[in-house]
């Protein structure tokens, strides 16, 4: 065990580096299973310059930056050696999701396709007990925009945001052929862990099924454990 005053150091960090890797190079440190999510990644351009000083810290760049795809942050943190007081501000995230990045994620999403074109863009401040979202996602098969926070909790995580998506492709995302372009605007409860629940009301503002338009669609939705219950108006 070791207290957060023994870890904390006694100077000001600062720290520069930027640097090439050819993923193929680190076969020998890393086992198959691992390597997989990497196998198609050429040359990779890795950047990152902050420094942290009397318990503030400034991610002025974070840069990962292969042939396809690319993420930058930057960001203040404060008080990183007590998780209690842990805290940030101005963090601002921007990815590219290009195929290098998309090898990471498939296995992980199991049904649900990833458009050919993703750019995200993330804002945040908060701490540990609650994170403060603000999240821009555009795609070729429509954009989403969501505002909120999330909380961890003893069992499990606390969601709660408003959704708006504009465009939306349900066909492309989950193969859905009946079911054409959306429009929505909701809000969004949920607690995500070991008993689930989920709370749901909006505006389907237009929605395309089997060819036909229909606007102004009220939705209610709430999910308790293994049940599930909508209502459309």
């Amino acid at each position: 065990h070791l207290d957060s005053a023994e870890v904390q150091p006694k100077s000001d960090i600062d720290v520069n580096v930027s640097a090439r890797i050819s993923p193929r190079d680190l076969t020998y440190f890393f086992s198959d299973s691992i390597m997989n999510y990497f196998k198609n990644w050429e040359t990779t351009e890795v950047g990152i310059h902050g420094y942290y000083s009397l318990e503030k810290g400034e991610l002025k760049t974070l840069n990962l930056k292969t042939g396809n795809s690319a993420f930058h942050a930057t960001g203040k943190v404060y008080d990183i050696w007590d998780l209690k007081k842990l805290n940030w501000r101005d963090v601002v995230i921007h990815t590219n999701v290009g195929s290098d990045f998309k090898n990471i994620l498939t296995p992980f999403l199991g049904t649900i396709n990833i458009p050919p074109d993703v750019t995200l863009d993330v804002k945040s401040y908060g701490d540990t007990k609650t994170i403060n979202l603000d999240a821009k996602v555009f795609t070729t098969w429509g954009n989403v925009e969501t505002v909120g926070s999330v909380t961890p909790q003893a069992s499990g995580i606390g969601v709660d945001a408003q959704v708006t998506g504009k465009n939306i492709v349900p066909d492309a995302w989950l193969e859905l052929p009946w079911l054409g372009p959306l429009n929505l605007s909701v809000d969004a409860r949920a607690t995500i862990g070991d008993n689930p629940e989920m709370e749901i009301k909006g505006l389907i503002s237009s929605v395309e099924i089997m060819d036909q338009t229909i606007n102004s669609i009220a939705l209610q939705s709430s999910l308790r454990n293994d049940s599930l219950a909508t209502t459309l108006s």
